[in-house]
């Protein structure tokens, strides 16, 4: 799915969207930033899950929530 920034759609990989908002709104479940990610540009699921478990850009502390490293 293809669309223009002037609609509000970010641009770049799965990984630049996770990280823009986790720099924005702080740390996250795994269910919120699916959430929020989903909102800002379409991407499956799995996609978000699995950027998400790169630990060279993102990192899960002891509560269970996600941040940037």
């Amino acid at each position: 799915m293809y669309a223009l920034s002037e609609w509000g759609y970010k641009t770049g990989i799965a990984r630049d969207v996770i990280r823009d908002i986790l720099q924005k709104e702080g740390p996250m479940s795994k269910d919120e930033i699916v959430d929020k990610v989903m909102k800002e540009r379409y991407f499956k699921k799995n996609t978000i899950l699995v950027n998400l478990l790169n630990s060279k850009y993102f990192k899960k502390d002891k509560k269970g929530l996600y941040g940037v490293n």
